[in-house]
């Protein structure tokens, strides 16, 4: 197998959108939803027949109310999300 010399470089803004996250502790849920947007970084590799494309995803989102389900207090006014998640792609043609 050879590497081609062509490898192709991407990345931008993928989305823009409203983020959600939830979760139960002791039987009580929080939960939050606020504006978000996610970036995105990747390379190309180009092998015989194959490609091999790793990215990094960015997603952060900022301004949600997080609550509780059993007073339905705001606990954080402001709360902020954040996540970035790997991955790596392997397509083959012929």
């Amino acid at each position: 197998m050879r590497v081609r010399q062509r490898t192709e470089s991407t990345g931008g803004p993928d989305a823009v959108g409203i983020a959600g996250c939830q979760l139960k502790d002791d039987g009580v849920t929080f939960a939050t939803r606020s504006p978000s947007a996610s970036f995105t970084a990747g390379y190309d590799w180009r092998l015989d027949g194959f490609r091999v494309t790793p990215s990094l995803t960015a997603v952060a989102s900022s301004g949600g109310r997080l609550t509780s389900d059993k007073t339905g207090n705001s606990i954080a006014d402001n709360a902020r999300l954040g996540m970035l998640r790997t991955s790596v792609a392997l397509s083959w043609y012929r």
